[in-house]
Order: structure tokens, then C-alpha cells, then sequence
């Protein structure tokens, strides 16, 4: 598997705040794993702390797995697929500290074959976790108009959306959208770009990424779910 640079972002900002907790500090969850940057981070400076790490992308799971085996050896750390909203921990054991790290993560913006990236061709996929659920080119190329246009107004702050849902309804008809290229032509040129600038397909991007993984409910109930086992 290609091995992607990630930075970690707020990595000191959170060491800062995990540093001032008061009391023992023997358990982490770092409930969004991705390329592990918060979790190598988090090792460094609390030695003894033992780390439960979850990510619903495979490849995260992978990589992790891959990198971080000798961690995982010393059961200093433990790496769990499993979408952060989902996760149970069936022994009972409370975290002295969680880490969410909410959004699309570089790599996966950065792979071309997600389907994230409205720069890299790919397929419109848009899924964390490529197994489960609707993918950005069933909604694209099923979704009513209205309920696109509603889509990218809510999610992304779209002004002109039903200009954009119209012109992606009148080009599905030709031809139905396959990849990522192909879609942000069309919102493009919907929106008359002249190609300076802010590329104005981003915004109907992130719709499209925070409906395909249901994020707002999952944060919601992930938030909910995690703060019973601190």
C-alpha cells in the first residue's frame, strides 16, 4: 500500500490539554485514527498510556496496523475498525482522555481512486469506509433536482445551487457522471468559473462527502455514545 505523508493538525494543542488533566492517565482513545499522527504523538509523551485507536477506512486500518506493529506487539496500542459512533467497549473501560478528529482526512484527499479530490481524477466515491452505504455517483446520478440543490445549500452553503442541480440533471441525461473531473467541469461551468481563484465545486464537494457519510448524525451520536465511557 502507498504510504501517504499526514500531518497531524493541533497535535501540541492536544498533548498541552491531555498534559493539565489531573489524575493517572493509563488509557486513550483516539477515535479517528487515520495515518495515526495523534496516535505516535500521544506515545511519545505519555509513555506508559495504552491506546485504543479506531478508523472506519480500511486502508487506515492497514496502514496502522503496518507501521505501528511493534506498538501493537507491546499491547501498547490497539487498532479497531470501526466508525467512531458505532464503537463499544464491552469491557467496561473508561478513557481519560478521547480524541475526535472530525472530516476528510488528507490521504484520502490526496488518493485519487476515494474519490474525494475535485483536482486528482477518480470515481465519484466519496466513502470513508468504501464497504458500506451510497456513493457520491448514485447520488449524483439519481438524486432528484431538488433534492440536490437542497443538498448543496445545507451542506454547502451553495447560493446558487438549483443552477447547479439543473445542470447536473441536464447533463446526466447525456451521459451519467463517472468521475470526480467530470463533475466539477459541470459545476464549473454551471457557475461560470473563469478558472481563477476559489474552484466554486468545492463547497458541492463537502455536500456531497458529509451525505455519502451521514457525518452531522454521526457525529451527533458519536459524541453522545463516547463521552459515557470517559
Amino acid at each position: 500500500m502507498e504510504k501517504v505523508l499526514h500531518q497531524p493538525i493541533l497535535v501540541n494543542e492536544i498533548v498541552k490539554l491531555f498534559s493539565e488533566k489531573g489524575g493517572k492517565k493509563e488509557k486513550f482513545l483516539d477515535a479517528t485514527f487515520g495515518r495515526g499522527g495523534h496516535t505516535k504523538k500521544m506515545m511519545q509523551e505519555f509513555p506508559s498510556l495504552r491506546i485504543v485507536a479506531l478508523d472506519q477506512d480500511p486502508e487506515a486500518i492497514e496502514y496502522g496496523t503496518k507501521e505501528l506493529k511493534e506498538a501493537i506487539a507491546a499491547q501498547k496500542l490497539e487498532i479497531k475498525k470501526s466508525n467512531f459512533a458505532d464503537y463499544n467497549n464491552k469491557d467496561g473501560t473508561a478513557f481519560d482522555g478521547i480524541l475526535m478528529d472530525l472530516g476528510v482526512s488528507s490521504p484520502q484527499l490526496d488518493t485519487a481512486s476515494r474519490g474525494f479530490s475535485l483536482y486528482h481524477e477518480g470515481p465519484l466515491d466519496m466513502r470513508m469506509d468504501p464497504t458500506q452505504g451510497l456513493s457520491a455517483k448514485e447520488i449524483i446520478n439519481n438524486w432528484e433536482e431538488r433534492d440536490l440543490a437542497d443538498l448543496f445549500f445545507h451542506y454547502g452553503e451553495v447560493k446558487k445551487s438549483f443552477r447547479v442541480a439543473r445542470f447536473i440533471v441536464d447533463q446526466r441525461k447525456e451521459k451519467p457522471f463517472e468521475t470526480t473531473v467530470e463533475l466539477a467541469g459541470c459545476i464549473a461551468k454551471a457557475l461560470g468559473w473563469k478558472k481563477k481563484g476559489h474552484h466554486p465545486a468545492t463547497e458541492c464537494f463537502q455536500a456531497l462527502r458529509i451525505q455519502v457519510n451521514d457525518e452531522i448524525n454521526v457525529a451527533k451520536r458519536g459524541i453522545q455514545n463516547l463521552v459515557q465511557m470517559l
